[in-house]
């Protein structure tokens, strides 16, 4: 499993929010290109968010999950990443002295990914998802300026 931390000193509620605004989904996934429609009351289990990934002739039509949701804190997603497979991403809001410490663990569950070694795996996921909540952190920090 790749566990990415990023400590900021915006609130829960802040981050949260963008958690569960949908159509901001392609703006902090690094990977997402843009969300073409979304399925069921995001951000609650069952919701989906119909997503292309990729770039110019390797765009794929893909679907993320919510597995569980519990505002402000808590938020696991299925998401197809294909043709690399399917991950389990879990994102946990903490609250600190000094703002929230988020958590997210990703997993590859099913697909070719999910048969290399996870230390392997975790070399591309980790840069990718400290990019990810490096952009989350930004768009809660836009949100709560304007």
């Amino acid at each position: 499993m790749s566990t990415t931390t990023k400590q900021t000193n915006l609130s829960q509620e802040a981050i949260w929010r963008v958690l569960s605004d949908p159509q901001a989904y392609a703006d902090w996934v690094v990977g997402a290109k843009e969300v073409r429609d979304v399925s069921g009351p995001w951000p609650a289990p069952g919701a989906e968010i119909h997503h292309t990934v990729g770039v110019a002739t390797a765009e794929n039509k893909d679907v993320t999950v919510v597995l569980e949701a519990e505002a402000p804190r808590h938020l696991k997603l299925k998401a197809h990443i294909r043709p690399l497979g399917v991950a389990e991403v879990t994102i946990d809001l903490a609250r600190t002295e000094d703002g929230t410490e988020i958590v997210m663990n990703e997993i590859m569950v099913d697909g070719i990914a999910s048969h290399v070694p996870q230390k392997l795996n975790d070399v591309g996921l980790h840069p990718r998802n400290v990019k990810t909540l490096d952009r989350l952190v930004e768009l809660a920090r836009q949100q709560t300026e304007t």
